[in-house]
């Protein structure tokens, strides 16, 4: 019985070879495929938009408080 209880012990080891660490190897290029392949071209599309929805709230707010003196 203790000879089968090692080779679970031995195969359980075996499993990881990075002392239990996740393998990781490529994960910081994908980092930066995804920061420049998805991330930029949608900052380059939000970032005009957002400055075009605030300058249209500046506009309905100038509305709202100046109608009641024209």
């Amino acid at each position: 019985m203790k000879s089968c209880r090692h080779q679970l012990r031995v195969r359980e080891q075996s499993c990881f070879p990075n002392d239990g660490r996740p393998n990781r190897r490529g994960a910081a290029t994908l980092d930066h495929v995804l920061l420049l392949g998805v991330i930029f071209p949608l900052v380059a599309i939000v970032v005009p938009q957002g400055m075009r929805l605030v300058r249209g709230v500046y506009e309905m707010i100038l509305v709202l408080i100046s109608w009641p003196f024209m």
